[in-house]
């Protein structure tokens, strides 16, 4: 597992390094999928759904699989057994199922015109294609990648490539933004342990500016401040 570890890791820097000046694309750097943590024990296994699950959000619909779907359309998948935190929701592997394509309209204020799965199988990641295009003519998007790998790994990679790293105060959980020499922002990250983040990248300003792209990891980073 530890050699897998490495390897993934070094992909995941090498999707760093093919990020385009002014873009950050849908470059593979997904991890494999997390160590659900200790084994819990049948008394932790039996926790009632009542005391295991947080309050969601007022207007809020219970789906028959358990999950809660928001009055913005964000999927809320309450704490699992086997998980250690039982007090807290978590940002899943199926992010186009999780970050709905409504959530995401909602929150950008753009036409999303499609979204889908990243391509790559190993990259757990959603697409959000807007309806706008990039400088070389194909379809701009917004990408969302889950990745369980070490933070500081990819705060000094980014720092290798003569990036800024630094934390933004108006995201209201532990974040860094990485920018490019260009004054150009290259990546936003959501941190919610030392080897477990969300990525917010885009194909290029053109699918989100600057500006916007800081507006929405906000809303972002207010939604899920208290996942793990």
């Amino acid at each position: 597992m530890a050699k897998r570890r490495v390897v993934i890791s070094l992909v995941a820097m090498a999707s760093i390094a093919l990020g385009a000046c002014g873009q950050s694309g849908a470059s593979p750097s997904g991890g494999p999928t997390p160590d659900t943590g200790p084994t819990t024990t049948q008394s932790e296994a039996t926790t009632t759904q009542s005391e295991a699950t947080p309050t969601p959000s007022a207007m809020s619909q219970t789906n028959p699989d358990g999950t809660i779907t928001d009055a913005d359309g964000f999927v809320r998948f309450p704490g699992e057994p086997t998980r250690p935190d039982q007090a807290h929701y978590y940002v899943v592997e199926d992010i186009c199922g999780q970050f709905t394509k409504p959530f995401m309209t909602g929150l950008t204020g753009k036409t999303i015109k499609k979204i889908e799965p990243s391509a790559v199988s190993t990259v757990l990641g959603c697409v959000y294609y807007t309806a706008t295009t990039a400088d070389d003519g194909k379809d701009a998007y917004i990408l969302l990648v889950l990745d369980y790998l070490s933070v500081a790994n990819q705060k000094a990679g980014q720092q290798t490539l003569g990036r800024t790293v630094t934390t933004n105060a108006s995201i209201p959980m532990d974040n860094f933004v990485a920018t490019q020499e260009n004054g150009i922002i290259n990546d936003i990250y959501f941190v919610f342990g030392p080897e477990k983040f969300l990525r917010l990248g885009r194909t290029s300003t053109s699918a989100l500016s600057d500006t916007d792209m800081l507006a929405l990891a906000v809303k972002l980073g207010t939604k899920m401040k208290d996942f793990k």
